[in-house]
């Protein structure tokens, strides 16, 4: 069932990029390409997602919208703004979802039940990165209005449903956060956080 923590054995997560992750540098390092190369990256990425959502064409067609206003703001200058506007608008109107253009994503982004998922404009993802329904990545903005900053998740994470991950924190490579979790801490590489506040409950071995 993919509304569990453990996708199911055609969707399985992809072993992560070895070596820890220790910040937003390492999201998008020189193994593979940059997410914000999108003059070489565009074609490759929007139909590298389409694969790994090859059986729900309703997270194809949000991927498709967000590849686009990705393209419309690197490329059409101030006209591209509102092509912006409008595609953000447009997903958020059909499915809830806020993926902003600025979003530093990679590759093969899975989207289960993609409804009502929410990014801040400063989170970061990498490669291979599983998000349900309901899952929020944002900021934490103090009572005098100071901003803390966005988490960075590394590759091959797996987020469960209606988790929250909030703050300047690391979601290491291979780390699952349960259903219903609300994280303000780092999670290390292949660790398993649970619970509201999140603790790690585990820390898994790396495949061979």
């Amino acid at each position: 069932m993919t509304d569990s923590l453990t996708a199911p054995a055609d969707h399985a997560t992809p072993a992560p990029a070895a070596g820890p992750l220790t910040g937003p540098a390492a999201v998008s390092g020189p193994t593979r390409p940059d997410p914000t190369d999108l003059d070489a990256g565009f074609v490759r990425y929007l139909f590298q997602d389409w694969a790994v959502n090859a059986r729900r064409p309703d997270s194809r067609l949000v991927l498709l919208i967000f590849r686009l206003s990705q393209w419309a703001a690197r490329h059409w200058g101030r006209p591209g703004r509102l092509v912006v506007l409008a595609l953000q608008v447009l997903n958020s109107l059909l499915f809830g979802v806020e993926l902003p253009a600025v979003c530093v994503i990679g590759p093969r982004l899975r989207l289960f039940h993609p409804h009502s998922i929410v990014l801040n404009p400063g989170v970061r993802l990498g490669a291979d990165v599983q998000l349900r329904h309901n899952t929020t990545l944002g900021n934490i903005v103090d009572r005098d209005g100071t901003e803390r900053g966005n988490p960075v998740i590394g590759d091959g994470v797996d987020l469960g449903a209606t988790c929250a991950v909030l703050g300047p924190i690391v979601i290491g490579h291979g780390a699952r956060v349960g259903a219903l979790a609300m994280v303000t801490k780092d999670v290390p590489d292949w660790g398993i956080a649970v619970g509201n506040p999140a603790r790690v409950i585990r820390v898994d071995e790396p495949p061979a």
